[in-house]
């Protein structure tokens, strides 16, 4: 679901774009949240609110930080109030 999303948005890069990013090395969705909040539901998984396209090295770095992570999807997913 999440690969027809970003193609039919023409996501193929890396949205976060820290220093030092990859661009398009190792490209996948990274999510706001670890896998097993989602508890199996592919469909909150794949809402395009709940994940971003990041390089392995953007990915790496917001991975080991739920400050950092959350500063990503303010920033690139910001929710409507």
């Amino acid at each position: 679901m999440i690969a027809d999303q970003c193609e039919a948005m023409g996501l193929e890069r890396c949205e976060i774009q820290f220093p030092g990013c990859m661009v398009t090395f190792g490209v996948a969705p990274a999510h706001k949240h670890k896998r097993i909040w989602y508890h199996g539901d592919a469909n909150l998984l794949a809402r395009y609110d709940e994940w971003v396209v990041a390089c392995q090295f953007c990915h790496d770095k917001i991975e080991i930080s739920r400050e950092l992570t959350e500063e990503v999807f303010r920033r690139l997913r910001p929710v409507d109030k």
